[in-house]
């Protein structure tokens, strides 16, 4: 697998783009990729689907080894228990966007993470993917195709989400 990974340049995949290519490089179903720092402390784990870059699982690490590939080896199993439910009983949620409405521009960066925690909150719910918004046009003309209908392993029509980050006096 190493040897893919550095002919397709994906050494750091850890998105969902990577995980479309390389899936469908080796022919897989999931790909977990775990997180770590530039020293390599480890951080997260996060389960795509190979075909549709669905986001099944995105976990925090512990920090010791050997209770992370624990961790690791739990989340792809949670994955493959999500994936394998029938897909009108698992719920598609895209964020679609966060803004900042009228917080100091200095806050840009924790509204921005409190959309990456909002998505690993959504997505550690028993029947709930996360799709990501680059994801979803590709998503929605899968669904109409006229000679294969809807993707077996795809969820139900994905709830849409746009969240706005306000002060409380102006409402939200």
């Amino acid at each position: 697998i190493e040897e893919v990974l550095r002919e397709h340049g994906l050494e750091g995949m850890s998105d969902s783009e990577s995980a479309i290519l390389l899936g469908s490089t080796l022919g897989a179903d999931l790909l977990a990729s775990v997180e770590t720092t530039p020293r390599g402390a480890l951080l997260g784990v996060v389960v795509f689907d190979a075909r549709s870059g669905a986001r099944y699982v995105d976990r925090t690490l512990p920090a010791d080894p050997e209770a992370a590939s624990e961790e690791v080896r739990d989340a792809v199993a949670a994955a493959a228990q999500k994936r394998a439910l029938p897909p009108e009983e698992r719920y598609g949620v895209a964020l679609l966007s966060i803004s900042n409405a009228d917080l100091p521009r200095g806050d840009d960066p924790m509204v921005a993470g409190m959309g990456r925690l909002m998505e690993r909150l959504l997505v550690s719910a028993p029947r709930t993917v996360v799709l990501e918004r680059r994801h979803l046009r590709l998503w929605q003309m899968e669904q109409h195709l006229p000679t294969h209908g809807p993707a077996a392993d795809a969820p139900a029509a994905p709830l849409l989400v746009r969240i706005e980050a306000a002060r409380a006096d102006a409402g939200l």
